[in-house]
């Protein structure tokens, strides 16, 4: 599970990702902090990206979405 957590995190989360998503600092700052601090844990928690899904969850069924398909 870990290496999984830090696949996701490089790819979508670490700044400077090629495919970063645009997530609060708040949330980026408390993941990087456990990629940071995690060298002896095995594994990751399994809510360490609750909070960035339930961000992005909250754009998309916001206006944003339906802009986005209008133009798409």
């Amino acid at each position: 599970l870990l290496h999984r957590a830090q696949r996701i995190y490089n790819r979508w989360i670490k700044h400077g990702a090629f495919l970063q998503v645009n997530i609060s600092g708040k949330n980026v700052e408390e993941i990087t902090y456990f990629f940071r601090t995690s060298h002896s844990i095995d594994k990751a928690p399994e809510n360490l990206f609750d909070n960035v899904y339930h961000e992005i969850y909250n754009l998309l069924a916001s206006d944003s979405f339906r802009r986005f398909t209008r133009f798409a």
